[in-house]
């Protein structure tokens, strides 16, 4: 399933992007990195693989702890989305393993990411943030 080149974007375009009939800003950050990603400026390894979950209605599986650390490359993460979780805490499974016995999404989780990383400002308000910065 995962395309890195995202070779089948201009025939699933209309069809992914009807996903986010409710969040503007989340389908503009989509679209903006999906669209590059397809034409060869490839991003990462996440945005192929978050563009065939969603375009899929696929859901993944989360822990309850963090078990990663981001080290970008030479311990130094590019762009803000990966600065702000250069220091997370790590921790161990416990084990054993404890499974839910229903599959639900997690809204909480989801806002968190639409928060963090999928909410593209239109240009118009992030050049004003940014005057807004420097004032």
């Amino acid at each position: 399933m995962y395309d890195p080149k995202i070779s089948d974007w201009n025939k699933n375009k209309t069809k992914f992007l009807k996903k986010f009939k409710y969040n503007e800003d989340e389908k503009r950050y989509f679209k903006f990195y999906i669209e590059n990603n397809s034409k060869g400026k490839h991003i990462g390894w996440d945005v192929p693989w978050i563009y065939k979950l969603i375009l899929h209605n696929k859901i993944t599986a989360m822990t309850s702890v963090n078990l990663i650390k981001n080290i970008g490359f030479k311990s130094n993460p590019n762009g803000i989305g990966a600065k702000k979780f250069r220091n997370l805490k790590i921790s161990n499974l416990k084990f054993p393993l404890k499974m839910e016995k229903k599959v639900n999404p997690n809204y909480e989780y989801d806002d968190f990411l639409r928060k963090s990383f999928y909410h593209r400002k239109t240009i118009f308000i992030r050049i004003l943030n940014r005057i807004l910065r420097y004032l």
